[in-house]
């Protein structure tokens, strides 16, 4: 990609706040890996990008609020910058990602040499410390429940992702979006699974209202 090319994905707007994040040096772990760039940008918070050109369209995307609406958000302007960047040299681009795949290859060694408890442990703990892994963990117990798929805790997920007290701010936008988007892939998994009746019973759960009638059906 040019200049040119990333001018054209998006707007002047986005363009001049990620070209400032560039120069700040908000840009970080850069690499890329057949074809696909990755990096992290530093903003309210530190957002993943990936980017990559296929045959016919060009996918990209990034975690932040802007980036989940599949706008070509000013991390993914900053990111870009960084590798068409004549400082970004392929010396360079090499490093970031043998670095990256080192701290990968590292934690992965870690874990292989722990045992059954130990593994246990401390996933349990950050799984008390992540909401989001913790609620990974909670529907796929759901999913493979022995007894059968465990309706009542995808309820649960269901009202706790979508609950918002009537508001979602802005920074919070972010964990609302894959909250409910974990709560999707995994109620598609169960139809990958053989439980077609399990989703659409999940399905009218969801358009259900308080009062127990489905929604459009209401009587005045």
């Amino acid at each position: 990609m040019n200049l040119l090319q990333l001018k054209r994905l998006t707007s002047s707007r986005s363009f001049a706040r990620g070209e400032a994040y560039f120069n700040e040096g908000r840009v970080s772990d850069l690499a890329e890996d057949d074809g696909t760039l990755t990096a992290t940008v530093e903003g309210q918070r530190n957002y993943r990008i990936s980017l990559s050109s296929g045959e016919s369209e060009m996918e990209y995307s990034c975690d932040c609020p802007v980036g989940l609406e599949r706008e070509f958000c000013k991390h993914l302007v900053a990111a870009t910058l960084a590798w068409i960047s004549p400082d970004a040299t392929a010396a360079n681009k090499t490093s970031e990602r043998k670095k990256r795949e080192t701290t990968e290859e590292k934690v992965k060694a870690f874990l292989e040499l722990q045992d059954k408890e130990t593994l246990i442990g401390m996933l349990t703990s950050a799984a008390a410390e992540d909401r989001v892994l913790r609620e990974r963990l909670l529907l796929q117990a759901a999913r493979i429940n022995p007894e059968g798929v465990d309706l009542v805790a995808y309820r649960k997920a269901i009202t706790r992702a979508t609950r918002t007290n009537g508001f979602v701010d802005y920074h919070e936008a972010h964990d609302y979006a894959r909250r409910i988007q974990q709560v999707i892939d995994s109620i598609a998994a169960l139809l990958e699974d053989g439980h077609p009746v399990a989703v659409i019973e999940l399905a009218e759960y969801r358009a259900r209202p308080a009062n127990g009638r489905t929604r459009g059906n209401s009587r005045s």
